[in-house]
């Protein structure tokens, strides 16, 4: 009995998690400075935890963006990838993930689908 009260109960925490991330589709890519709306990227959720300090879930990587005035987020995950984000009215509101790969600069630009 205790475990299944235990086991609800995380399920209740992951849901309630869950409903605060915000979710992202991809917009467009910018591969050396062109603009590119064919490229195929993974959607990502992304989670204001409190003033300074955000999270971005894409893939498998969770990556951690602060923020020194509450507006601009940023943060780094594998590989060199750098995430950058602006809150707007209480939430972030585009993503950009950019990294170097195989010589090219690539940043893909993220817009929040849930207002």
């Amino acid at each position: 009995m205790k475990r299944k009260a235990i086991l609800f109960l995380l399920a209740v925490i992951v849901s309630a998690v869950t409903m605060y991330a915000d979710n992202y589709e991809f917009d467009y890519a910018v591969i050396d400075n062109e603009k590119v709306t064919t490229v195929s990227a993974p959607n990502i959720t992304a989670n204001l935890v409190n003033a300074c300090k955000a999270t971005v879930t894409y893939r498998n990587e969770t990556v951690v963006l602060t923020s020194k005035d509450g507006y601009e987020f940023k943060g780094f995950g594998e590989s060199g990838v750098i995430i950058v984000a602006h809150k707007q009215n209480g939430a972030l509101r585009r993503i950009t993930i950019g990294a170097v790969y195989r010589g090219q600069t690539i940043m893909l630009v993220y817009k929040r689908i849930n207002y």
